[in-house]
């Protein structure tokens, strides 16, 4: 069984439903709660809808992400990635160093990244982040925010964070979970394992596109410059907590 959305709050007080399919293909196993029925076990449903009904969940139809990227934003340009995960798996080594006390990645290490983000800007592509973030940050969010997020921002990155809990007109785009805007038109879904390890990425249908644009765009223009949003949450800094 492969997981293709995991179940996770998309509000305040309602759960998204998990989606499944068999591997190779067959009907979507959507996992959810009775509408209106409190989050127990008991009121815990199951059902089966045709993959065909939505395509764009079912197929993990782009087998190379860096190519399809760079062919729909070859530059100039924009790419627009929005972020919605308290965690992601592939992270976890660097999350556990940073609570640990270890030091950052050295600058030798991280230089073949900072290169290409460097790239991007000099072929004229603005490369946006937004993360969307609900209250208290987890440790492997501190661990990207403090680490990842400074290190980008110096290379041209453009990163903005949105709090839910204190921005209530997004509460809803994490129900949507983590895509990419390419020049405003191309929108691929990004899908995670239920560990918050990356699956692959799958095109959204043209005629539904711009919803995505929509949204991620409002969420942008309503949240606030990295920099700026990280000096004003000094509880989160590292060494704020180790000092603690």
């Amino acid at each position: 069984m492969t997981m293709i959305l995991r179940g996770q709050k998309c509000g305040y007080d309602e759960d998204c439903p998990e989606i499944q399919q068999e591997q190779g293909g067959g009907p979507l196993i959507i996992t959810g709660y009775r509408p209106g029925a409190e989050y127990t076990a008991e009121n815990e449903i199951t059902v089966e809808f045709p993959a065909a009904g939505a395509p764009e969940l079912a197929s993990l139809n782009i087998p190379d992400f860096n190519a399809y990227r760079q062919r729909m934003c070859p530059g100039p340009g924009d790419m627009f990635r929005v972020q919605t995960l308290s965690r992601y798996g592939n992270e976890d080594g660097l999350a556990d160093a940073y609570i640990n006390g270890d030091p950052p990645p050295s600058a030798e290490r991280l230089s073949g990244w900072g290169t290409k983000l460097d790239a991007y800007h000099v072929a004229g592509i603005t490369y946006r982040n937004l993360h969307v973030v609900d209250g208290l940050l987890s440790d492997n969010l501190r661990m990207q925010f403090e680490w990842a997020y400074a290190f980008n921002s110096a290379h041209h990155m453009d990163i903005r964070i949105v709090d839910v809990a204190e921005i209530p007109a997004v509460r809803a785009l994490p129900r949507l979970g983590d895509f990419w805007v390419l020049n405003d038109t191309h929108v691929a879904l990004c899908r995670y394992d239920t560990d918050g390890r990356p699956l692959g990425h799958a095109a959204v249908e043209f005629s539904m596109a711009n919803a995505y644009w929509a949204a991620a765009d409002m969420a942008w223009q309503l949240s606030t410059p990295f920099a700026t949003w990280w000096a004003a949450h000094p509880r989160y800094h590292r060494a704020t907590q180790r000092a603690a």
